[in-house]
């Protein structure tokens, strides 16, 4: 059975807002299930579940995508910081998560300990309490233009 993103490649799924960059070594969408705009998926075209599986041109590419998508995610968003996360747990195959940090989001206070802002615990939180249908975040009509915006300004 093919794995999500496969699956996505493959035109069996469609993300919130449509496919945003596709190219012979990548593809960028919308996350499907948390409803916060902005928040995307970097993977590789090939199915490889480990960061070390990806050859040379995979790895220029994503960079390349990886980070056009970061500046232009700031841009459109407004925010000071994007987060780069990979776990490939729940989803085999090497994915990026990139993930905007709001403002309003340094007034969770589930994303400190011992007074100091985390990162990772604000990740968690959010996939937790964010998490929907992929119906709900494709009528978000924020994430949508959002989508819509960064389709425009991917690097070719």
């Amino acid at each position: 059975m093919a794995c999500l993103i496969c699956k996505m490649i493959d035109g069996l799924i469609n993300p919130p807002g449509g496919i945003i960059h596709r190219d012979d070594q990548v593809i960028v969408n919308h996350i499907l299930d948390i409803n916060i705009p902005g928040y995307v998926i970097l993977s590789s075209l090939r199915h490889v579940t480990a960061f070390e599986q990806l050859d040379l041109q995979e790895l220029n590419r994503l960079s390349v995508i990886l980070q056009s998508t970061i500046q232009k995610l700031k841009q459109i968003l407004s925010v000071d910081k994007v987060y780069i996360c990979s776990f490939c747990e729940e989803t085999e195959h090497i994915h990026f998560h990139l993930f905007p940090r709001y403002d309003w989001m340094l007034n969770i206070k589930d994303a400190y300990v011992e007074g100091k802002f985390d990162g990772a615990k604000l990740f968690s939180y959010i996939r937790n309490e964010y998490k929907t249908s992929t119906d709900q975040v494709s009528s978000n009509e924020k994430v949508i233009k959002v989508v819509d915006t960064l389709r425009k300004f991917i690097v070719e």
